[in-house]
């Protein structure tokens, strides 16, 4: 997978690390907060992107496309992650009685 360059998976960082450290603060994102709450996690992620802008060699964190590639990336989970409530409120199997 070539770093920077659009590649399925790459958040448009220049190294092999970077992508790494930005994949790590997604999966924290998304781990921390219940998908119906996206906005939390998109906001989670790029306030961590501008600090990780702060060490050398990872600038381009808070690039726009590197931004963009992060809220993509929650986007899909969190839309992955829900489901649709049953007619009534419920989730699940109904329950016999």
């Amino acid at each position: 997978m070539a770093f920077g360059t659009g590649s399925i998976g790459s958040y448009e960082m220049f190294t092999k690390e970077g992508e790494d450290k930005v994949a790590k603060i997604v999966d924290e994102a998304c781990g921390l907060f219940p998908a119906h709450m996206e906005y939390q996690r998109v906001g989670y992620a790029l306030n961590w992107l501008k600090d990780l802008a702060r060490y050398p060699g990872f600038e381009e964190a808070t690039d726009t496309a590197v931004r963009e590639a992060v809220i993509a990336n929650i986007q899909n989970r969190s839309h992955r992650g829900m489901t649709r409530p049953r007619p009534g409120g419920r989730r699940g199997r109904p329950r016999g009685r």
